[in-house]
């Protein structure tokens, strides 16, 4: 139908397809004439406009009609000024009152007048009318052009307002009008219709109720607004709304069977078009329960549907499409809601968005990115105006985007078509073809609404895997170790705080402890390490391998439950430990790892003399190189089984792209119970590099760390984001660059990313869980990339390695640019969790590629090849690299005396608990948890409640979770924490007080209070040591904070190092300017290179 039949409709049909009523008789309010207040969305149009500069608008409505017949040009003009004429709104143009409020304007503006132009391109020039800019200040939001054809083509009539002063009803009310004035060479009076404008000024914006607001927040639950993943990154605002468009014939069979479900569930086509986009829009972005834009004619009463003035509004529409429920069920849940026009509170979108006091970004609509639109016209037929001529009304694109996706589907004609609106900055043209065409599959697979929504599956298809070859035999980790030893004996392998050792030293004391351990293990017995971040680490590992035993690390500072526990399911057969002296260890029994050595009465094993004489040394093989314990859901650790075979392959991967070299000086500060640190500690002596120990691994090495990294002693940073966070905090500036930055472990912020890229001279960004052998997966980060300030991909698999995108429920490869879990194959796998039969099924599985590793981590590939990280699929989380399952944390915390149930959530980085029980319960937990967990799922904050906050749809609302505790702790102080101050309170304990009150939130903070026990964490001491530097010229060591991390401790630290400062000032004024200048010479001021 197009737009003139339209308007000739009856006021009921048209009602009906619209969904309006009848109303009241409409009133008799004429223009005013005078300035009219502009509505809230006309001043949110004037403020997009201001973006766009002198660009198209993003709310032009343009339209050509094609002219065909014979007709007379003069009356043709006639009639659209004529028209015109008769709606004062047509003229309006806007400007600010006395107050700075926006007003609408017609007195003294220029009647519209028709400019008529011959060209041999009409459409080309009809297009760019189209994006010619409007802007509200100006004026002239409505113009009009004849465009005659000096060619083949039909000449065009082209219209175009802003959507200031009109909507497409509008134009379909004006065409009307216009065929009418044409063919009686006058305007037509037709029944009357109030002016907007004079509406406008009776509907006043007034304030939402608390009532509508509490309506609107409780329907939107906190749900993000559905997005499809961006392929560019926008430079600037402007740049959002330049747009293209695709278009989609849908299935006549298939829209024929999804209307009728919604007639049956009491719905519209709107919520047929949600429930379906939706899907397809979950598939491709991640969030199933997201909020989508409708579009809404904004005309309650039929007597409206002939005013011409922008009333066409959206409202923000809740869709829950998750896969597995049906097409029905999603149709269903939207029936008694916005979509169905049967939200309770009707609210000006502008009016909303300011009520629900939504943060805003600019280029960016805050509570949708994905709009749908009803089009009750059909633009493609021939209409006759009179027995000479005839014209075929099309819609223009001029370019511009209102939003990410707005997508039009026009149900009316004898076919049914999807147009696909796109913001161009962001998206390809490609990827949203594709999105189209899986719309159109998924509406033609509807049969009688029971299949599950997620049901339309992709064949597995060899192209969505990312393989990238490796080396076929890659040589033993052993193997390239002996060989740099034989390349470089005396090169230095290993430098520590104490010293440092060359490659022919750390080669002879893992043979002598090698030796040891042979002689009492077999061939495949696990040997738990339980040593202190140093020289040794490496030396016991590679002696363990030398043995045919499996390194197992384990902090030797666990709690004793959590240790015990370790040790027993790795069924370890022998302990190494730290030994007084630094060339010796201790031996023991795992049954009591922290009792006296072995079970032969062996003193320290020294690891400087000859081999063991009563075990003659020969290398043992093995087919595991290590165990690694992670969190596990259920509260017990899982212990993830690597084969020398999978670590070779980790090996050869890092060294073949480049990510290791024979020169470099590798940073180590990793906990040796993470398994990254096995690119730190092992991978640089398989090539001839050196590894240069912090002296301590996590934050008690950060000091000593960055006075490397400034002093130019090392070549490679390798780490987690949180712990590149920290060592920025401690001053490492972008003065201090060295050659290569590697993080991995955690997301990767782009502002950090910016930050690292300035500190490096390359920046990789590293992704890989346990059970894929550390690293998988690479990306460059280039300079390029950080300006754009998008976050950086996770990139492309390692040389040996395989990644896909898999459906989470049939595990099948997805195509690209659809969201799915994230699964990874080759020989680097582990060959699963330890004595964990059901966790090993659960995670690995047999696919078509080979064998695979389902990560749970949401990802989504690019058609390069290259992988996007989205999140997770379950409650695990990262917290400072470390991995971490919130069930772990629970479980513990429900040991706790008084405590009936616990949430755990992360914010802000840190671990927050919330407990439910008596008034004792946070107190139990706090004094139970260290005692069950390791230091870093210890939760920072703990809170208390009568029950866990639950989201609308019953599921346990972690967000809700760490805003209240947050707030807790923000706000109580727990039962016996120290007064805030008082008179023995010195100056530099006020100042810790009042730097972490800052930090924390928490109020106020007592002379010793713990630092960690009030939400602190490594990166609020990093920053504590830095503020003291900036702030206060004061150096102290992290180490020593950790000793006391109270203000009373910490402040002593600071009067010690301000007393040294002090005295160093007095003998610098004692001395005269020679020796002065030569002391100062020989001494490196803090802070300077």
């Amino acid at each position: 139908m197009s737009l003139d039949r339209w308007a000739a409709l009856s006021r009921e049909e048209r009602g009906r397809r619209v969904g309006t009523v009848a109303g009241p008789p409409a009133e008799d309010l004429r223009d005013p004439g005078g300035p009219v207040p502009a509505s809230v969305g006309q001043s949110a149009q004037f403020y997009v406009d201001q973006t766009v500069g002198d660009g198209p608008s993003p709310y032009a409505v343009p339209f050509a009609l094609e002219l065909l017949g014979d007709y007379d040009e003069s009356a043709l003009a006639a009639a659209v000024e004529a028209v015109a004429g008769r709606l004062p709104v047509l003229r309006s143009r806007f400007e600010a009152d006395g107050r700075g409020a926006l007003r609408s304007v017609v007195a003294g503006t220029p009647p519209v007048r028709v400019r008529v132009e011959h060209t041999a391109r009409v459409w080309e020039r009809a297009r760019e009318l189209a994006r010619e800019p409007l802007r509200l200040e100006r004026g002239g939001l409505f113009t009009a052009a004849l465009l005659r054809s000096a060619g083949s083509e039909a000449d065009l009539l082209v219209l175009i307002g802003h959507h200031a002063v009109v909507d497409g009803m509008s134009m379909a009310a004006i065409v009307g009008m216009v065929a009418a004035a044409y063919r009686e060479r006058s305007v037509p009076e037709g029944p009357h219709t109030p002016a907007f404008r004079a509406l406008a000024a009776r509907a006043a914006d007034g304030e939402v109720g608390e009532e509508a607001r509490a309506w609107w927040r409780g329907h939107l639950d906190g749900r993000p607004p559905a997005r499809l993943p961006a392929d560019r990154r926008p430079r600037t605002a402007s740049d959002r709304h330049r747009g293209d468009h695709v278009t989609v014939d849908l299935p006549a069979a298939g829209w024929e069977r999804l209307r009728a479900v919604a007639q049956a569930e009491g719905a519209g086509e709107a919520a047929a078009v949600l429930a379906c986009l939706a899907a397809v829009v979950a598939r491709h972005s991640g969030p199933a329960d997201a909020v989508y834009g409708l579009s809404v004619t904004g005309r309650s009463t039929v007597s409206q549907l002939e005013c011409v003035g922008p009333f066409a509004d959206s409202v923000p529409v809740r869709v829950r499409a998750e896969p597995n429920r049906t097409v029905r069920e999603v149709v269903r849940s939207l029936v008694d809601g916005p979509a169905c026009g049967r939200a309770p509170y009707e609210v000006p979108f502008a009016s909303l968005v300011r009520a629900l006091d939504v943060p805003r970004s600019p280029g960016r609509n805050p509570l949708y990115d994905v709009l749908v639109t009803m089009d009750p016209f059909v633009t493609d037929e021939v209409t006759a105006v009179d027995d000479r001529l005839g014209w075929r009304v099309h819609g223009l694109h001029n370019g511009t985007a209102r939003v990410g996706l707005q997508v039009t589907v026009s149900p009316w004609g004898p076919s049914v078509r999807a147009r696909f609106d796109f913001a161009t900055a962001e998206r390809s043209r490609p990827g949203v073809e594709r999105l189209a065409r899986a719309f159109a599959e998924l509406v033609g697979a509807v049969t009688d609404g029971e299949e599950p929504i997620g049901s339309p599956a992709v064949p597995y298809d060899g192209a969505s895997v990312s393989v990238a070859p490796g080396r076929r035999r890659p040589p033993a980790v052993l193997a390239g170790f002996d060989a740099a030893v034989a390349a470089g004996p005396d090169r230095v392998a290993l430098r520590a705080p104490d010293g440092q050792l060359d490659y022919r030293t750390v080669d002879a004391r893992s043979d002598v402890l090698a030796a040891y351990l042979a002689a009492r293990t077999r061939p495949g017995d696990v040997v738990a390490c339980l040593l202190e971040h140093s020289a040794l680490v490496p030396v016991a590992m590679l002696a363990a391998f030398k043995a045919g035993c499996v390194y197992l690390p384990v902090d030797p500072g666990l709690p004793a439950e959590r240790l015990a526990m370790i040790l027993g399911d790795a069924d370890a057969r022998l302990t190494v430990r730290d030994a007084p002296g630094r060339d010796a260890v201790l031996l023991g029994d795992p049954a009591d790892p922290g009792g006296p050595p072995g079970p032969d009465g062996d003193g320290p094993v020294p690891l400087h003399g000859g081999t063991d004489p009563a075990a003659p040394f020969v290398r043992r093989a093995c087919e595991s190189a290590y165990l690694m314990f992670t969190s596990g859901s259920t509260g017990r650790p899982k212990g993830v089984r690597v084969s020398h075979r999978a670590l070779a392959t980790f090996v050869a991967a890092m060294t073949d792209e480049d990510l290791v070299r024979p020169a470099d000086r590798v940073l180590a500060m990793t906990a040796t119970t993470f398994d990254i640190s096995l690119y730190e500690l092992l991978l640089p002596l398989t090539a001839g590099a050196t590894v240069v120990l912090a002296g301590g691994s996590g934050v008690r090495g950060v000091g000593r760390a960055v006075r490397l990294i400034r002093e130019g002693a090392v070549d490679v940073v390798h780490g987690t984001p949180s712990t590149m966070k920290v060592l920025m905090a401690a001053g490492w500036s972008r003065r201090d660059r060295v050659p290569r930055v590697l993080c991995g472990g955690e997301r990767l912020p782009a502002d950090l990313a910016g930050e690292l890229a300035d500190r490096g001279g390359e920046l990789v960004n590293l992704y890989g869980p346990t059970e894929a052998t550390v690293w998988a997966l690479r990306e460059r980060v280039r300079a390029e990339d950080t300006a754009a300030g998008g976050e950086p991909l996770i990139g492309a698999p390692l040389p040996g390695y395989a990644a896909w995108v898999a459906d989470p429920e049939t595990l099948r490869p997805l195509e690209p640019g659809v969201v799915g879990e994230l699964c990874l194959g080759g020989p680097a796998l582990a060959d699963g969790y330890v004595g964990r039969p059901e966790a090993t099924a659960k995670s690995f599985f047999a696919s078509q590629a080979g064998p695979a590793y389902r990560t749970g981590d949401l990802a989504r590939r690019r058609p390069d090849g290259r992988f996007e990280f989205l999140g997770r699929t379950d409650d695990q989380v990262k917290v400072r690299g470390h991995r971490v399952e919130l069930g772990d944390v629970e479980a513990a915390a429900r040991r706790a005396p008084g405590v009936t149930d616990a949430v755990a959530a992360v914010a802000d980085g840190a671990l927050r608990l919330l407990v439910v029980g008596g008034e004792e319960a946070v107190a139990a937990v706090r004094e139970l948890l260290p005692g069950l967990l390791p230091e870093h799922m210890v939760p920072s904050l703990v809170g208390r409640a009568d029950a866990v906050p639950l989201t609308t749809s019953g599921k346990t609302d972690r967000r809700r979770v760490a805003e209240l505790v947050g707030g807790a702790a923000g706000g109580e102080r727990e039962a016996g924490a120290t007064a805030p101050g008082g008179s023995g309170v010195s100056r530099h304990e006020e100042w810790v007080r009042s730097v972490w009150s800052r930090m924390t939130g928490r109020q106020p903070v007592g002379v010793t209070d713990n630092l960690f026990e009030i939400g602190g964490h490594s990166l609020t001491a990093a920053r504590t040591v830095a503020l003291a530097r900036d702030e206060l010229g004061l150096e102290i060591d992290m180490d020593e904070l950790f000793a006391d991390a109270t203000p009373r401790g910490v402040g002593r630290l600071l009067e010690t190092a301000a007393a040294e400062r002090d005295a160093l000032v007095r003998l610098v004024a004692s001395l005269s300017d020679t020796e002065a200048e030569r002391m100062l010479g020989e001494r490196r001021v803090p802070g300077e290179r």
